[in-house]
């Protein structure tokens, strides 16, 4: 939460969403996930590799490009724990 509110935003400031990331993986890869949940996986996947491609370009932190990264973390972490009730129940 702290990076979603911080007037600032580096990319190595991310750094401690790596293990919110992690596990929502652990959560959605014990789940058997319909086409929908897929789908929404896939966009999620295809925004990191957008956000990769960009770091790749070295395109300046002071442009404000990547203002959406921590969002899109955090819509991750929050999607992913939906599948997190499946874990309790077993």
């Amino acid at each position: 939460m702290s990076l979603l509110t911080t007037p600032y935003a580096w990319m190595s400031d991310e750094a401690v969403l790596l293990p919110a990331v992690l596990q929502g993986m652990m959560w959605v890869n014990r789940a058997q996930l319909k086409l929908r949940s897929q789908f929404v996986i896939l966009i999620f996947v295809c925004l990191n590799l957008l956000l990769l491609l960009i770091l790749r370009a070295q395109v300046s932190h002071s442009t404000g490009i990547y203002f959406w990264s921590s969002l899109v973390w955090f819509s991750w972490y929050w999607y992913a724990k939906s599948f997190s009730k499946d874990d309790l129940a077993a």
